[in-house]
């Protein structure tokens, strides 16, 4: 028999007894979310005696779910496996397998990954641009609105019309690809992930009887992260609870930030509409921060127009320091001074692995690495890897190490292989030819033996290297960058967008070094710096960006490059709906601080919207109650 009493909250044991029908949860950062829907199911199996086959669980990854039921098992002492739990995608895929050939498929059909389903739109493409028209979008491109668009419902057309103005005289093409993809995989008994849910929500709507066999199947449904779901997955939610009407939806508003991925906060904050009898319960209940955390975390998201109203309290009464919000200079200062603060809390006993730097982009991260470097700090990259190491930047270096060091065999080997006409083989001979000469001599080489197209690409490299030989570093990479490398991107990177974002920053990057030397010994420390280190075994300083950093939680958070431009960034300002979300991205990574929260803003940097400087603080600085954080200024 378990303690519901002992062992939940008074918020905690509402949701877990009364949440019959339909009814909203709405979760507030570490109030315990997890544990109530623990719980709920235990209910649900212990008290209201509901079979296991009964119940679905839905979350965002099978981990969860397999935690979850895990923790089931463990508090009623018994196996239930019987339970559906999974994500979208998995349940999908279960119920696809029994239904299937109803809409043309076998049951047998083969799931194949986002690699495999460019592969097949690559050849879709080729054979439908017969004239290989350079314009025109690649693989990554279509995957992307192929994703939106099932998401949202929205039908690609008006998602083109709408956003990609510059591929809009491609419209019949692009239509053509899409007929011709879809056609390929169905003839092959082949799906991709996307397909998992359209398919299984046009059988449920399509086949009455297929929606009252799973609606009455699940008497219980519950759905974590609910504020994260898309259109789609809302609408299959929907479906599937029609018969029994016992539908539990956990989520938060203030930290809906999956936009890009199709996922809609309209979801969350229109349910109660959707369902006028439902209940609305309150998780608000704070288990990880401390009472000044939380002040300036609510101050923050009051500001949002649309959302419930609700307030954070923290559990833990005991005081904390007030949150810092530091102005500097430049982003040179500011990532000295974080690196000097990691040094102090490090030297009062704080774990490594309990101190996290957090950012809106990937790329304000670069200076911040090199401090820590110097100092000998180890860190990590969670969720990806470090800027200096990413493709695209390797890339376009590529070129000045070259001019550093003519002899540089990875440097060439990388450079050559971006051009039509060369492979690594013929980049090898290539590299042999020009190894030991002066860089500005192998105009005189001549390549007789090699093709056309590699002909041609060894004069356009010829070119460009006599081109940049005289230009400062930044002019050089700016070169490189405007005379073939933004095309390369855009061909050869589906996330080419955020890319290019990185390298106009490694641009104002190199406008601090005047030579290769220095640059290459900075980024040298970088590279080599994880080397001999296990990144499961070592305590190591988190470097993160704010959405890989969604539940989780350390005792000092630093919030790095909070300023206009950059945060909020400056796309989201066209839009009340686009600077909400930037709001709520603030305040995730606010509430991810257990004890120590640090703000930083430089005075200078480089502000994408206008192609220059910026010189003001964030105004989500600007709008935090000045009575909640101390103040330091080194400008």
């Amino acid at each position: 028999m378990i303690d519901y009493e002992a062992s939940l909250n008074d918020e905690q044991r509402k949701v877990v007894f009364e949440s019959d029908g339909y009814a909203l949860v709405l979760a507030g950062a570490g109030s315990g979310k997890t544990r109530t829907l623990v719980y709920r199911v235990a209910y649900l199996l212990e008290k209201k005696s509901i079979q296991p086959s009964e119940i679905l669980l839905l979350t965002f990854t099978i981990k969860a779910a397999k935690e979850m039921l895990s923790r089931v098992s463990a508090l009623l002492g018994s196996n239930f496996s019987g339970i559906w739990g999974g994500t979208f995608h998995h349940i999908c895929n279960r119920i696809l397998r029994k239904f299937a050939p109803r809409i043309g498929y076998p049951k047998n059909f083969v799931i194949i990954d986002d690699e495999d389903s460019k592969a097949i739109i690559a050849q879709c493409i080729r054979d439908v641009n017969k004239d290989k028209l350079k314009a025109f979008p690649n693989a990554g491109f279509f995957s992307y609105l192929k994703g939106i668009s099932a998401n949202t419902l929205i039908p690609w057309e008006d998602i083109l019309k709408r956003n990609f103005d510059e591929y809009r005289e491609f419209f019949y093409q692009i239509r053509d690809v899409f007929s011709l993809y879809y056609e390929r995989k169905k003839e092959s008994g082949l799906v991709d992930f996307d397909d998992l849910l359209v398919l299984v929500y046009r059988l449920l709507r399509e086949f009455p009887d297929i929606r009252q066999f799973y609606g009455e199947k699940f008497r219980y449904i519950l759905v974590d992260e609910y504020q994260d779901t898309s259109k789609l997955q809302a609408c299959i939610v929907d479906l599937l609870a029609s018969v029994h009407n016992n539908l539990l939806v956990v989520g938060d508003d203030a930290q809906s930030i999956y936009s890009f991925r199709g996922a809609t906060v309209e979801n969350i904050l229109s349910f109660p509409q959707r369902y006028p009898n439902a209940k609305v319960f309150y998780l608000n209940k704070n288990y990880r921060s401390t009472p000044e955390v939380l002040y300036l975390a609510n101050a923050s998201i009051e500001n949002n127009i649309r959302g419930f109203q609700k307030q954070l309290m923290a559990v833990f009464e005991e005081r904390g320091e007030d949150p810092l919000v530091a102005r500097f200079g430049s982003v040179e200062d500011e990532a000295r001074f974080i690196a000097e603060q990691v040094e102090l809390f490090l030297d009062e006993g704080i774990p490594a692995s309990e101190i996290a730097v957090l950012f809106r982009a990937s790329y304000h991260s670069a200076k911040l690495e090199l401090s820590l470097a110097h100092r000998g700090l180890d860190y990590i990259m969670r969720g990806g890897i470090r800027f200096f190491e990413q493709a695209h930047i390797k890339d376009v270096l590529a070129y000045l190490r070259v001019l550093y060091n003519p002899k540089d065999a990875i440097a060439w080997q990388r450079l050559l292989c971006m051009y039509p006409g060369i492979g690594p083989q013929t980049a090898r001979k290539l590299f042999l030819a020009f190894s030991g000469k002066d860089i500005f001599e192998i105009e005189t080489v001549r390549f007789e033996s090699l093709s056309k197209k590699a002909q041609k690409a060894v004069e356009r490299i010829k070119e460009i290297f006599l081109s940049i030989r005289d230009l400062s570093l930044y002019e050089a990479c700016r070169y490189v960058l405007e005379n073939g490398y933004w095309e390369y991107l855009r061909d050869n990177f589906d996330d080419y967008v955020e890319r290019q974002e990185d390298l106009i920053y490694l641009l104002e990057f190199l406008k601090a070094y005047s030579d290769l030397e220095s640059l290459f010994s900075d980024i040298g420390i970088t590279e080599n710096f994880k080397k001999g280190f296990s990144l499961e075994e070592r305590d190591s300083i988190v470097l993160s960006t704010i959405h890989q950093a969604k539940g989780l939680e350390w005792q000092v958070v630093f919030v790095m490059g909070v300023v206009d431009g950059q945060f909020p960034h400056s796309k989201s300002l066209k839009t009340d709906t686009g600077i909400e979300e930037e709001r709520r991205l603030f305040y995730v990574a606010l509430t991810r601080a257990k004890k120590y929260l640090i703000i930083t803003a430089p005075a200078a940097g480089f502000d994408y919207r206008f192609g220059g400087y910026f010189s003001r603080s964030s105004s989500f600085i600007d709008e935090l109650p000045r009575d909640g954080y101390r103040e330091l200024v080194r400008v």
